[in-house]
């Protein structure tokens, strides 16, 4: 397994932090910083892929439609009527699907899959996915209290 490093997340924080919004980077920084609280609780190991996926979950939530578009297409990804019924879910299928091409360093199957899966969940989540899909809806910045009661009933499986 190629590790990650603290030198390399440093550069990734930066990159990702210029591409969004103030708004949108301090969202991403603070699923960061849930989900590595989460990750030391839990015992997980590789902090820094939990770390990349944090960091680069968000990374296409800001482009409009026909972008989200455009990148499907040219990654040859089909979505079901799940997707197109609900366009705000795209993200998380362009973000993992550009991470190979745009942040190839990154491109472990961990951070893919924890990206890929950070909105939505999936049967059979990785403890890193689980951790990722948990800090996007319990990072502080929350301000629904609907988010926390979603994300405890998706990792109990009752949702």
């Amino acid at each position: 397994m190629t590790n990650i490093t603290d030198a390399a997340l440093a550069d990734l924080r930066r990159q990702v932090v210029a591409m969004l919004s103030e708004r949108r980077a301090g969202h991403v920084l603070r699923v960061e910083n849930a989900a590595v609280r989460i990750a030391e609780l839990c015992g997980a190991e590789n902090i820094a892929y939990i770390r990349a996926a944090a960091l680069l979950h968000d990374i296409t939530k800001e482009l409009p439609l026909k972008k989200h578009l455009q990148i499907l297409q040219e990654c040859g990804i089909m979505v079901s009527s799940e997707y197109s019924d609900s366009p705000h879910l795209l993200h998380a299928v362009t973000a993992a699907a550009i991470i190979p091409r745009d942040f190839p360093a990154f491109a472990k199957c961990d951070v893919v899959g924890a990206v890929r899966w950070h909105t939505t969940g999936t049967a059979d989540m990785t403890l890193i996915e689980k951790i990722v899909f948990l800090a996007d809806y319990i990072e502080d910045g929350r301000e629904y209290s609907e988010c926390i009661s979603i994300a405890v009933a998706h990792a109990n499986g009752r949702a």
